[in-house]
């Protein structure tokens, strides 16, 4: 019954996990976005100089294209001005038959006069585009508020963190549960066989205190060194470690300058190491 409650609470922990962490994705990716944008606008505030000079050319090319266009316009005036008044010496009224007004060379004029037409309007909707990009690179602001939004969104983040944290602590507390749902057998076997004593009313005691006896019988016997022989100390360096009845650890080295350093295993059983080349604690030789 317990084992089935701990692995549905683990379920509902991984799937709010999930959820904090996707939610967090999205305000990291708005954050890259909103970074995106202020670069952007950094670039364009630096090349506002570049973009004032644009327009100034835009407009000067306008003013020539202008010009061109009207002379074209005259041009083409003037003849149809000459034809009006040579039918007019021929005798020949406009209202009665009127002349062609048109030829090879008001042909020409129309469409150079029509070619210069959209270079103008590419001109006129360049210098819109750039006038833009200008008021946005100068909009005091666009940046403070860019900033502003991202601080918020920041201060998001720090708080999914907190609540990720908070979820990885739960499950791995229930990971430790299970876990010790799964070894309890074993560990009752054990202090059974050994005759150890716990506090049955105290759920992990039995846990540490087997834990703690399987690593004072590791330490006993267990075989390490120090450096006392450097700066010429004479030590044989080696070290046998014994345990007492008491759990006392001796692990002193010939010369007396190095000693063992207790350290007692962890009680989270998920964090607990024990193997035939690991033990809890360490040689300290900084006496020499």
């Amino acid at each position: 019954m317990a084992m089935v409650a701990l692995l549905g609470n683990k379920k509902k922990f991984e799937e709010t996990d999930y959820k904090l962490k996707e939610e967090r994705g999205r305000v990291e990716t708005q954050i890259t976005s909103l970074e995106n944008e202020i670069k952007e606008f950094l670039s364009l505030k630096d090349s506002v100089p570049s973009f004032r000079r644009g327009i100034e050319q835009a407009k000067s090319d306008i003013r020539r294209l202008e010009s061109r266009k009207g002379d074209l316009i005259s041009e083409k005036n003037v003849i149809i001005a000459k034809i009006r008044k040579r039918a007019k010496l021929r005798g020949v009224p406009d209202d009665m038959i009127p002349p062609k007004l048109t030829n090879a060379r008001t042909e020409r004029l129309d469409r150079e006069i029509f070619s210069i037409v959209p270079q103008i309007q590419q001109k006129n909707t360049f210098i819109e585009l750039t006038e833009k990009k200008i008021s946005k690179a100068t909009d005091y602001y666009f940046l403070r508020n860019k900033k502003t939004e991202i601080s918020t969104l920041r201060k998001k983040v720090k708080s999914f963190d907190k609540k990720i944290y908070s979820t990885w602590k739960d499950i791995k507390e229930v990971d430790g549960l299970i876990l010790e749902e799964k070894m309890r057998p074993q560990y009752e076997e054990y202090a059974e066989e050994n005759d150890i004593e716990y506090d049955s009313d105290d759920d992990e005691d039995i846990f540490w205190q087997c834990n703690l006896h399987h690593h004072l019988q590791l330490l006993d016997g267990h075989e390490t060194y120090t450096k006392c022989c450097k700066n010429y100390r004479k030590c044989s360096q080696d070290v046998i470690l014994s345990v007492d009845g008491w759990g006392y650890i001796n692990g002193t080295c010939e010369c007396g300058a190095g000693s063992w350093e207790k350290e007692d295993p962890p009680r989270d059983l998920s964090e607990f190491n024990i193997n035939s080349t690991h033990v809890y604690g360490y040689m300290d030789w900084s006496g020499y």
